[in-house]
């Protein structure tokens, strides 16, 4: 996995770690995202260049669906395996 990948995917697991944490405020009012795999999409389709979107996204595991935290350790896991 090149680099710029797993420094990505770094960057995606600390947003979804603090995803539940993050003020309602701080992201678009009309979205619900309520699991971790949607928080990590949003992660990626808002700060990922687009050239490397689909790299990042193909590089994630399968998420767990209600544990933001877990499925933040999960993505650091990928990154260093990487």
């Amino acid at each position: 996995m090149k680099d710029n990948i797993k420094a990505w995917l770094l960057k995606v697991a600390d947003g979804v770690e603090k995803w539940p944490l993050m003020s309602r405020d701080a992201i678009d009012r009309a979205r619900i995202i309520a699991t971790p795999t949607a928080a990590a999409v949003f992660v990626i389709t808002r700060q990922v260049p687009l050239d490397q979107r689909a790299a990042v996204a193909r590089a994630l595991p399968l998420l767990p669906a209600d544990d933001f935290p877990g499925a933040a350790q999960m993505i650091r896991e990928a990154a260093r395996r990487g």
